[in-house]
This record gives C-alpha cells, structure tokens and sequence, in this order.
C-alpha cells in the first residue's frame, strides 16, 4: 500500500478504515529520520502530534505500509469511551498486547512498536557513488562503463574490473555485489576531478590540496564533494537528483566559496556551515545545503 514522499525523509500516509460499517479515514505524516527513536522502531505519536515517526538506517528508506496498520486501527482505534480494554485513543487503556507499548517521553506520548509491523522498507542507493571498477547498468537503467573494462563489447551482465577480482584478461568477471558495490571490499568510488585548489592553512605555512569531485551514485543521482587530498577527507558534500552542466558550474560555484572561507579563516566543517554566503552566489546547490 503506497506512501507518498513529499520531502526528504517526510512522507504522507491516507488510511481508510471502516467499523461497524462506518468508514473512517486518517491522514498521517510520517518522519522516517528521527535520532529520539531507536532503530528498528516506530512512534505513533497519538496524543501529541498525531504523526508517526521512526529512524530508518541510512540505506534504507520507505517503501509501503501493510495490511496491519489497517487491521489494527479497525479493531484498537475507537471513541475514547469505548468498552475495548485496550484502544489506540485512549491514554489510560489497560491489557497492552504484547506487539505495543505506551510511549511517552523524548517529547513523543503515544505508542512504539516495531517498524516491521506496519511498514515495508527497501534499499535507498541515493547518494552511494558507483564503483569505479564497475561496467553495467544501475537501478536508474543509465548504464557505465569502467576505464580499466578490457574489452570492447559491454555484456548484459555487471563486470568488476578490479586487478583483484579478475580471473584473467580474456575473461569478464561478473560484480558480485552489483547495486549493493558499496560492501565490497574492493570498492572504490568513481569520479571526475572538477576543480583543484591550494589553500594554505589560516595562521600558518601548511598547504592543504583540495579537489571538488561529482560521482554518479547508484540510484542515477549524483554526488559533488570537496575532499581534502592528502587525507581524504570531506570538508564539504551535497547531492543532486541529476547531473547536469548547470549543477556543475553551480558546484564550481560553491568551491570558489567553500576556498575562500579557508582563506577568511574558516577551517572547520561547522564555522563553514554558519557562515552567511553572499546574495549573489545564492544557487540551487547551495539551497541543497
């Protein structure tokens, strides 16, 4: 059963439930990447916001709710004077089934159960870059062909082209990861060098290289990051849902900015987020930030 996403981890839920032959209908919004709540579980959050929350892991994300939200608001969810021993509205219910429990702190007063009850969860690949030993096509059907690929036709299989993993140079050896690449202990991101700059450090004589990199990511979105070089460090990520020549010159923006806060003084990751960048190079990767 569909839930509709309407913002970054927000989405939307219309329950229709019927009772003794009368129909009822609930709109819900569900937060998905909330830090309060353990993983693995979900607040309805009945007696406060009436909204559901829960803190999905990172490679996850929402796919459909099941039968069981409709069952169990059928036979718990009543008028608070209903005679049910136990009722969904009711703050005070007694003889609490072994799949619930009250909840009520963190800010939250409602109930907590476990996710797998009511929700349907899926792989989430956005934001995961392909492997650069990679040649294949991704969950998107965009379809990539890796530097080191020794062959001249591309097989209607996923190839790892990695000296590790490959048997010979007459051979294609299959990617035994695919779209789960980044598990494998051969995994290596793919990118393309955009920028490069030399920053020395604020008060001192150390040089630190800088690159700003875009990777294509699995699900066909795409990933800007400046990287500190020497460390590998990222001092600096944001993502696109595509790749385009106006993102690029939009993240090339952003690095010229991002340098010139090092150069200002600025050398740590949360004063380059507080900073105020100016009005004229306000741009749709910065609103990403």
């Amino acid at each position: 059963m569909n839930v509709n996403k309407i913002a970054s981890n927000i989405y939307s839920i219309n329950l229709r439930t019927s009772q003794n032959s009368y129909c009822s209908e609930f709109e819900f919004t569900v937060n998905t990447k909330d830090d309060r709540i353990p993983k693995g579980k979900t607040i309805l959050d009945t007696f406060a916001t009436g909204q559901i929350y829960m803190n999905l892991p990172k490679n996850k994300v929402l796919s459909s709710y099941s039968s069981n939200l409709i069952t169990i608001y059928n036979s718990y969810f009543h008028e608070p004077d209903s005679p049910n021993s136990f009722n969904l509205n009711n703050q005070s219910s007694t003889d609490t089934p072994n799949w619930v429990n009250r909840y009520n702190q963190d800010g939250f007063n409602g109930w907590i159960v476990d996710t797998s009850l009511f929700f349907e969860l899926e792989d989430n690949y956005t934001g995961i870059a392909i492997c650069k030993n990679f040649t294949g096509t991704i969950q998107s059907g965009l379809s990539y062909q890796s530097t080191e690929y020794p062959f001249a036709n591309v097989p209607n299989f996923s190839v790892c082209s990695s000296h590790k993993v490959a048997i010979n140079k007459t051979t294609a050896s299959p990617c035994a990861y695919h779209s789960n690449q980044y598990k494998c202990p051969f995994y290596e991101a793919r990118y393309d060098v955009l920028e490069s700059n030399s920053i020395k450090t604020y008060g001192s004589d150390q040089v630190t290289n800088y690159e700003l990199r875009v990777s294509p990511c699995l699900a066909g979105d795409a990933i800007y990051q400046v990287v500190d070089i020497a460390s590998n460090n990222i001092a600096y990520s944001v993502n696109v849902e595509v790749r385009s020549e106006e993102t690029d010159l939009e993240a090339r923006k952003v690095f010229e900015e991002v340098m010139s806060t090092y150069k200002d003084g600025f050398t740590s990751l949360t004063e380059l987020n507080n900073m105020p960048y100016s009005s004229e190079k306000n741009s749709y990767i910065l609103s990403l930030v």
